[in-house]
Formats: structure tokens, sequence, C-alpha cells
């Protein structure tokens, strides 16, 4: 197939060049050399394309391939969570986690725990300004 192509190539060329061509030699050796010459052009297009294809999956892996590092920054990230969440205050605790790992609304946490809607509001943002403190030097 890729003989076939080459020799197409060749006489596709040779037709293309038809008007201004002047073979002193003989056509044999003219079609020799044209034939060496698009056989090392196309082994010097494929090397280019391997290349390439090899550079592309070695570049998309990196893009891809970095689950088992962010997985590791995850959970550090939930540990560094967790840490700074159990130094609350047992109701601000409470609060924190029924609103962000249950993801009740405030009215709710209010009634089941039968406090105030501020005092959900001041747990929650006591507890969130805690974490933004702590969490800030993680992200840098």
């Amino acid at each position: 197939m890729i003989c076939e192509e080459i020799v197409q190539e060749t006489f596709l060329s040779l037709w293309n060049k038809r008007e201004d061509l002047s073979i002193t030699n003989s056509l044999k050796a003219y079609l020799l050399s044209a034939v060496k010459f698009q056989v090392l052009n196309y082994i010097r297009s494929e090397g280019v394309k391997r290349k390439y294809a090899a550079s592309y999956i070695l570049f998309e892996r990196s893009l891809y391939d970095n689950s088992n590092e962010e997985n590791m920054h995850l959970v550090d990230l939930e540990d560094l969570i967790e840490s700074e969440v159990s130094k609350l205050s047992d109701k601000c605790q409470q609060v924190y986690r029924l609103s962000r790992n249950e993801h009740q609304s405030i009215k709710n946490i209010a009634d089941l725990l039968n406090i105030s809607h501020k005092t959900v509001e001041n747990h929650l943002t006591k507890a969130l300004k805690q974490l933004r403190s702590t969490l800030s030097g993680f992200f840098l």
C-alpha cells in the first residue's frame, strides 16, 4: 500500500513537472532517483509523525494522569478541614457538619437544634472564618 502511494506520488510529481522537465540521462535512472527521493521523504515524514504522536501522548498524560497526586491533595485537604472543624466548639461543629456535609439549610438546622436562625448563621460564619484562615496557606 505504501509502495503504491510512493509510486503514485512519483508519477504525479513527474506529471506536474512535465513541461519544465528535461531528462538528460535515461528515464529509468530518473525514475529510480525520483522514487528514492519519495521514499526518503516518506521516511522523514513518518518520523516526524511518530515523534509528534509520542510527544502528544506524553503531553496528554501530563494533563490528565495526575489523579494520584490530586487524590493525595484531596485527602490532605479533607484531613486539614476535619482537623480544623474538630477544634471548634461542639455546637459550631454540629452546625458546620449539618450545613456542609448533610447540606441542610440554615432554617432546617435552626429547627433541628432548637436555636435561632441568627445563631446558626453566627456558628457558620465562625467556622468558615476559621477554615479560610487555616486553608489560605494550603492553596498557596
